[in-house]
This record gives structure tokens, C-alpha cells and sequence, in this order.
């Protein structure tokens, strides 16, 4: 017998009638957010001085480029289109400016090392320099 408090918290719905609207990936967007959570990533980014949408679009440059390879372009369109990655870290990419990606993208770039030196500590840098040739 069902509870009395239970009666009315039921609907019937008739599943030929329910229609995919804007359908979203997470699965690969889940996967890489925990990674860079694990990792600390958006942690150091706050460090090196980014804001939050800042930050949010850092990880939506680097999500969408291993999701989805292809140009900061095809990046936006993705993360506007087909990821649901801007519902798990609560941004609305469909509103985010292109020009925000790709300022996400300068600051990755300047600030490379330290995020190397962050994600992969005590590495070897085996990059050859002008000055020292290998002998």
C-alpha cells in the first residue's frame, strides 16, 4: 500500500511524446574536469592572477581542444553547441565572446611554465637552447 505522503509526487508520461532538445555531451568533459580538479589546475590559474570567467574559459580552451580538436573557433562553436561542459562548472558559454577564448588562450601561454612546473614537478626541461648545443 502506498504511504499517503507519496500521493501526488507520481506523473505519468508517455515517452513517444518527450523529444531531445539541445542534447549535451559530459562524459569526456567530466572525465577531464575531475582530472584538472585532481590536479589542482583551477586553483593555480587563480593563483597567476585569472578571474573566474578567465579561468572558465582556460578550461574550456583546454577541455574542448582534447574533446574536440580543432581551432579556437571550432572551439567556441563546440562549447556552444555541443558540450555540456558550461552546466558542470556553471558558465554560460553560449553567451561567452569568442575574444574571451582566445584571451584564455594568451594567458595559458604566458603563463606556460608555471603551469608546467605545477602540473609536472620536478621534470627535466630537455629543451636545447642556442647557446648549448648538444655535443
Amino acid at each position: 500500500m502506498a504511504d499517503p505522503g507519496e500521493v501526488g509526487r507520481y506523473e505519468e508520461v508517455d515517452l513517444d511524446s518527450l523529444e531531445m532538445v539541445r542534447p549535451r555531451s559530459v562524459g569526456v568533459e567530466h572525465a577531464a574536469l575531475s582530472v584538472m580538479r585532481q590536479c589542482g589546475f583551477e586553483e593555480k590559474l587563480a593563483e597567476l592572477g585569472l578571474n573566474r570567467p578567465q579561468i572558465a574559459a582556460a578550461v574550456g580552451n583546454i577541455i574542448g581542444r582534447m574533446a574536440h580538436p580543432g581551432s579556437g573557433l571550432a572551439t567556441h562553436a563546440w562549447l556552444q553547441q555541443r558540450s555540456g561542459l558550461g552546466e558542470l562548472i556553471g558558465i554560460d558559454f553560449e553567451a561567452m565572446d569568442l575574444n574571451r577564448l582566445y584571451r584564455a588562450s594568451d594567458a595559458l601561454y604566458k603563463h606556460r611554465e608555471a603551469l608546467q612546473d605545477h602540473l609536472l614537478p620536478g621534470t627535466v626541461d630537455l629543451r636545447i637552447r642556442r647557446d648549448h648545443h648538444a655535443v
